[in-house]
């Protein structure tokens, strides 16, 4: 049976999934596409009715080879998870992967990372202060690194200062550099073996300066922002001007007073094109399926960067259904 999505007193709950003691269980890919079926799935995810005394849901992530992912609560998750509190994430080989404490879907205080072995790697202090982390769209976090430590648990860096030498086994990433009180300093260097490229980036008290990528192809890209979230050319008003223009209420929702926000969600290519678009948050099948519409005959956006690099990214939004008085 195919997986559809609906809101019931304001909570995003699967229709047509395995359901067991008030849990909602959803089939899901890494890059958190839902699914129909198990098979199909990188990871399931358990969200259960909150505990007596408590307004957080608890949430459990497995993986396809049954060790556990993930282990935490939410207080909402329409339309996507808002963290609160102690959480526990583990790679597949079940080992620790990192700890991080949420307020309000915001990562705050001290947080533990650990490499591929289960062994410590890194520690970092979220805040009002530091290098920022993009965390989803429009949604930036800063931070401090506190220590640093190589794979035989020597530290490299302590209390904020010293040289490190830094590799994800799960990216296939790996940079070199100096931090100073927290914050990158000065130059730093590094590979993305995934996408076979080389970067060279200079730092000011932890903000970015330069930055050059160089494929391994010869191509070369000047950036001086690490991320940048896809645009819809001519901005926000130019995109509610292609809605207006473009979405024909439907006759019979219309006349029959259906309205709502039904939450989209799909892919910008590398190349801005606008790909694999599904209703997430549906509301009626006449607005679920005009809205899907309308956003598959959007013209090509400008897309997202990582180093300057164009690349492909899921992008989620609700558009609304109202009806004039």
């Amino acid at each position: 049976m195919k997986l559809t999505a609906f809101f019931i007193c304001g909570l995003l709950v699967a229709a047509g999934v395995a359901r067991a003691q008030n849990r909602n269980i959803y089939f899901l890919k890494n890059s958190g596409k839902e699914v129909e079926h198990r098979d199909s799935a990188d990871y399931i995810r358990i969200i259960e009715e909150p505990d007596t005394g408590s307004v957080y849901f608890p949430v459990t992530e497995v993986y396809a080879n049954q060790q556990r992912k993930f282990i935490g609560q939410v207080s909402s998750f329409e339309p996507s998870l808002i963290y609160e509190g102690a959480t526990l994430s583990y790679y597949a080989n079940g080992k620790k992967k990192q700890q991080v404490t949420y307020e309000k879907g915001w990562p705050t205080g001290l947080a533990y990372y650990f490499d591929i072995n289960g062994k410590p790697r890194k520690i970092v202090e979220y805040g009002e202060e530091g290098m920022e982390r993009f965390l989803g769209i429009g949604r930036i976090v800063k931070f401090k690194v506190v220590s640093v430590l190589d794979s035989t648990g020597v530290e490299m860096v302590t209390n904020g200062n010293g040289t490190a030498y830094e590799y994800s086994e799960e990216d296939l990433v790996r940079e070199e550099g100096t931090y100073v009180n927290g914050v990158k300093q000065g130059r730093w260097s590094g590979a993305d073996l995934k996408r076979n490229i080389t970067f060279q980036e200079i730092y000011e008290s932890g903000k970015l300066v330069k930055g050059t990528s160089v494929r391994s192809s010869g191509e070369t890209y000047e950036y001086n922002k690490l991320e940048k979230l896809p645009e819809f050319k001519g901005g926000a008003d130019a995109f509610n001007r292609f809605l207006s223009q473009t979405i024909r209420y439907p006759p019979e929702a219309r006349s029959n007073g259906i309205t709502g926000r039904v939450f989209l969600q799909f892919v910008i290519a590398a190349d801005g094109s606008v790909q694999d678009v599904e209703v997430v948050g549906a509301v009626h099948p006449l607005l679920d399926r005009e809205a899907a519409s309308v956003m598959k005959r959007s013209p090509r956006w400008i897309p997202a960067t990582q180093k300057g690099i164009p690349v492909k990214v899921m992008y989620r939004m609700p558009i609304n259904f109202q009806l004039g008085r």
